[in-house]
């Protein structure tokens, strides 16, 4: 006898859009419509940061930061001056 696991039904990008869509106008709290569409809250705002959150090629890719490594600030040491390390 072979035991099933249950089977996990991914929504399609343009079905997430029309039950996110669907939610914005209506008056249901979160678990009142995740209930109604069959899908958890947590899901539903899963949903709803990813479609609010900017596609991945907006996000800057490498941000280049000066080397600070050469001076330590030491005004806990009553002096408001960098000095050499």
């Amino acid at each position: 006898m072979q035991i099933s696991k249950p089977v996990r039904k991914h929504a399609p990008l343009v079905d997430r859009q029309g039950i996110l869509q669907a939610y914005r106008h209506t008056p249901l709290s979160q678990r009142e419509f995740a209930t109604q569409v069959g899908i958890s809250v947590a899901t539903l705002n899963q949903w709803r940061r990813q479609s609010s959150a900017p596609p991945p090629t907006d996000r800057p890719q490498f941000v280049a930061l000066p080397n600070c490594q050469g001076t330590v600030k030491t005004s806990h040491l009553g002096s408001n001056q960098n000095q050499p390390v």
